[in-house]
């Protein structure tokens, strides 16, 4: 019986032997490339060449390739050793990998390998570029701009179109729209009672037409009929770009849906500059929904309410590297116990906020922002509102493969400053959830709770919209 690490070695020196047999197969081989390009989709045929029959060789064996070293870097690096038996995870999934021919049945065998761990995090991106570089920091959304309002929306037969969201910058938040608006006709059409797919034609058809009255109620009352007119708009990237609102006399609502995005600290300090000269002495977070992002625009944003070290992450053989935010410098920064800064963010023009906070949440707030949502109750005595969390506050790094694919591992997990766990979740102070009838009838029940919590009410608010 051969010994596991002899296994191992000698696993690892025969796919470096196909490794360098199929860079010299591909200098030779003509026709299609493989690797990158056009996968062979069935078996070549008898009279094959011989340069086909090598590439076929060769893209296998680049297959068998991928697979070990994916399988090395969960076994090495991932943060917890025994999450599972890799080797029993590995031989579940060997087989249909190395014997996969077609690029997109190897994906899809690698994707179902990966997602199967479910760890909320780790990912197989296959030949695209990632997404996130070595600490869960994303990169530019690329999507062409589409005509659109700049609303997320809901249908309720019995209602009509729900508002839930009014994306920054946009014809809809010119318009006056607010969150909890319900249109209720679109033209000449009333939207109660329609089928789904009669409401998207109708939805359709507005967009490309120079200008469409809609009208809308609010709570209980009708509004004056608004004119919108769709413009070309980037809305994956609007829906996640942080705003804020004053909500009542002195309490200001900062949404931050997302970290991914580049800027969106940036995006959130402007926005709380506004609040606080708009006269906002109290703040309500919105994390609702946001699954997390960039470690470093999380840090930064944390900024504006905290300094000093505010986490640290723990990974295969100890701490991985601590997270700060430093008032002096404006920057936020990650540093490896031997003092390298692994990752710096410097923010231009930093907000120091001092008031009350309370930080909405719900079960799908997760990864950077649940951390966010724990760093605000721990240092700035943040009031949390809403369902619990999950705890699932993982590190992710992406890796290069052989054959260029691109796998995301998770390689630490996130805790509190004194090794302080958050893998059980956040639970709130308060607990509420939001009932789309109710918010339909112009209440936002835990942003209400929120409010009551920072104007120190012995009741909760009537209705806040947005």
């Amino acid at each position: 019986m051969i010994a596991p690490e002899r296994f191992h070695a000698v696993r690892r020196a025969l796919l470096v032997v196909a490794a360098a047999l199929l860079v010299m197969t591909f200098a030779t081989a003509q026709g299609p490339t493989g690797v990158g390009g056009a996968d062979f989709a069935s078996e070549p045929p008898a009279e094959t060449s011989l340069a086909s029959s090598s590439h076929l060789t060769a893209l296998l064996a680049a297959r068998a390739s991928t697979f070990e070293a994916t399988v090395d870097l969960f076994r090495d690096r991932y943060w917890d050793p025994y999450y599972r038996d890799w080797q029993e995870w590995a031989d579940e999934h060997r087989q249909a990998a190395y014997e996969a021919k077609e690029r997109v049945v190897f994906d899809a065998i690698m994707r179902q390998m990966v997602f199967g761990l479910r760890d909320d995090h780790s990912r197989w991106l296959g030949l695209a570029a990632p997404p996130p570089d070595a600490l869960g920091e994303s990169g530019e959304l690329s999507s062409d701009p589409g005509l659109g309002f700049g609303l997320q929306v809901r249908y309720l037969s019995d209602w009509g179109l729900l508002v839930e969201r009014v994306l920054p910058n946009s014809p809809a938040q010119s318009a006056g729209l607010l969150r909890a608006d319900v249109v209720v006709r679109l033209g000449d059409h009333d939207l109660v009672g329609l089928a789904a797919g009669e409401m998207r034609e109708l939805l359709e058809a507005a967009l490309h037409q120079p200008q469409v009255s809609v009208v809308i109620r609010r709570g209980s009352r009708l509004l004056t009929p608004l004119t919108l007119s769709a413009v070309p708009l980037r809305e994956d990237e609007l829906a996640l770009r942080p705003y804020g609102v004053i909500l009542a006399s002195g309490v200001g609502y900062l949404y931050v849906p997302s970290f991914t995005q580049p800027g969106t600290a940036v995006s959130a300090h402007q926005a709380l500059a506004k609040l606080t000269a708009a006269g906002a002495n109290a703040v309500v977070i919105d994390l609702r929904g946001n699954l997390g992002g960039s470690v470093t625009e999380l840090g930064a944003f944390l900024g504006a309410f905290i300094s000093g070290e505010w986490g640290e992450a723990e990974g295969r053989g100890g701490q991985l590297w601590s997270a700060s935010f430093d008032n002096a410098s404006s920057a936020a920064r990650l540093v490896a116990p031997d003092g390298k800064v692994v990752r710096s963010l410097t923010l231009e023009r930093a907000v120091k906020f001092d008031g009350p906070v309370a930080v909405l949440v719900d079960a799908a707030t997760g990864s950077a922002a649940e951390v966010a949502a724990f760093v605000l109750a721990e240092r700035a005595g943040a009031v949390v509102v809403g369902e619990r969390t999950h705890g699932n506050v993982e590190v992710v790094q992406s890796f290069a493969l052989p054959d260029g694919s691109v796998v995301l591992v998770a390689i630490g997990n996130m805790r509190l400053p004194g090794g302080v766990s958050m893998d059980a979740g956040l639970t709130p102070v308060v607990s509420s959830r939001v009932d789309m009838l109710d918010l339909a009838a112009g209440l936002d029940e835990p942003l209400a709770a929120a409010v009551g919590q920072l104007s120190d009410l012995p009741f909760v608010p009537g209705k806040w919209l947005r």
